[in-house]
């Protein structure tokens, strides 16, 4: 039989309804539609799709577990590589979805929607399914619970070494619960994650700081190594002005600010300025709050937009819309210091940058406004703000990140980093797939197992620098 080209078709609320509502807005396959999917992948030899995940997720068999059937075991392949498979059933970039073979004649297997098949229908196990390893007495701080501490605190843990998860903030998750909003990534899917998390004895404290409730010397006195992950929760501003009026937010910020439940300006008309994943989370939870209008500005062009496809398509239809090739130039205020207008300027593709994507450059005297209740600003993040925790333990670049060796580990014996703080803003599964290299390397630390081409030593004590 023929193979066909175009995938089976998931299911989506229309978007006039979840444009007004926080209830999920992709409902993914019936079982029968997963079935059907996943009898497209031709389970190839060489399995190009498991070798463009950085996590190396193992999609050829959790897609075969699927075709016959059983959820459960198709579940359970993914939990294997790491504990937040629902989660990026839901909101994973899928770089596997580019190296499909299927792809190369037609539209490529949906390996992330079969993923999230398996955390709809597959059973999540109990305890009595968890055989926990032999505990080694070590213990490893984790800071930071997002990707990249949850994915090496659940990988040090089923080595049996005691993993002890800090969030600074009263939820955990990082940008998955505080950045992605729930019509999105629903938050029981997350939670029923932390709870698989702690069956293999993860434990979690939340609303401890480094550098207020957390210090260095203090982590490395009371545990054998400690594992940063505190991510890039810092805006990083336009150098424009007017970026001090009323009512111009980051991006980042106004989403936490209202995942936590605090207070958030949306009214009138909003622009967003950025083209990545978080201005697409804020225009459509801006238009989700009420807003008059939302306008998103990008300086170069559809095709050049970091987002991936899905998130601009479902932003489009959901009535939000986009002003390519133009550039703010600064925020104009009414006299009492809110934001009035977004002057902008057109823009014009260049010769290419280091990244490969070509230079925008402004095209003279084509400046225009744009009214703005709310200018929401999402250009970037930069590194959390713990500089000053981490000064003398690790070295670090001018925008905060963590500079790290090969095997992730730092200056400080026993001290390692992965995650956004050291790749600045990244995907969910890269952050992941680091994080994981960096659990296997603590292991082989904490143990004394040497590294490949090394003698083996006794593993050093945890120690500040």
């Amino acid at each position: 039989m023929a193979l066909n080209p175009v995938r089976v078709k998931h299911r989506e609320l229309d978007p006039k309804t979840r444009s007004r509502t926080y209830d999920e807005a992709i409902l993914g396959y019936t079982q029968e539609a997963a079935r059907e999917e996943a009898a497209r992948c031709i389970n190839c030899r060489t399995k190009p799709c498991q070798y463009a995940c950085p996590a190396l997720t193992r999609a050829p068999e959790y897609i075969k577990a699927i075709e016959e059937g059983d959820f459960t075991k198709s579940l359970r392949i993914s939990l294997e590589t790491y504990p937040i498979s629902g989660s990026l059933g839901r909101t994973c970039f899928h770089p596997c979805e580019d190296a499909c073979v299927v792809g190369k004649k037609g539209q490529p297997v949906a390996i992330m929607m079969l993923k999230r098949a398996a955390d709809d229908y597959g059973v999540w196990p109990g305890a009595p399914d968890i055989e926990l390893p032999k505990p080694t007495g070590k213990r490893v701080a984790i800071i930071g619970s997002g990707p990249a501490g949850l994915a090496a605190a659940t990988d040090l843990a089923k080595r049996g070494h005691k993993a002890i998860v800090y969030e600074k903030l009263p939820v955990l998750g990082g940008y998955l619960t505080v950045g992605i909003p729930a019509y999105r990534l629903p938050r029981d899917v997350f939670q029923r994650e932390v709870e698989h998390m702690k069956l293999w004895g993860v434990e979690f404290q939340t609303k401890q700081a480094l550098g207020e409730q957390l210090t260095m010397p203090g982590l490395l006195k009371d545990h054998d190594a400690v594992f940063v992950g505190v991510g890039s929760h810092t805006p990083r501003k336009m150098g424009i002005p007017g970026e001090d009026l009323r009512h111009v937010e980051p991006a980042v910020d106004w989403l936490r600010r209202f995942e936590l439940k605090e207070p958030v300006a949306c009214e009138g008309k909003v622009v967003v300025i950025g083209g990545g994943s978080v201005a697409m989370d804020a225009s459509r939870n801006a238009l989700r709050l009420g807003a008059q209008s939302v306008t998103i500005v990008y300086r170069r062009g559809k095709r050049q937009m970091p987002a991936s496809p899905e998130e601009l398509d479902q932003a489009r239809d959901e009535g939000i819309k986009f002003i390519m090739l133009s550039n703010p130039t600064r925020l104009i205020g009414d006299d009492e210091g809110n934001v009035k207008y977004v002057e902008c300027v057109q823009m014009e593709l260049g010769p290419a940058d280091e990244s490969g994507r070509q230079t925008p450059q402004p095209v003279p005297n084509t400046e225009f406004l744009l009214r703005s209740h709310l200018a929401i600003v999402a250009i970037g993040q930069n590194a959390s703000p713990v500089k000053q925790a981490l000064t003398g333990f690790v070295d670090m670049d001018r925008y905060g990140g963590v500079q790290t060796n090969p095997d992730l580990s730092t200056k400080t014996p026993g001290v390692y980093a992965a995650g956004d703080v050291v790749l600045g803003p990244s995907s969910i599964i890269e952050s992941v797939g680091q994080a994981k290299k960096a659990a296997a390397a603590m292991h082989r630390y904490l143990m004394g197992i040497k590294p490949p081409g090394e003698p083996a030593k006794a593993a050093p004590p945890a120690v500040a620098a």
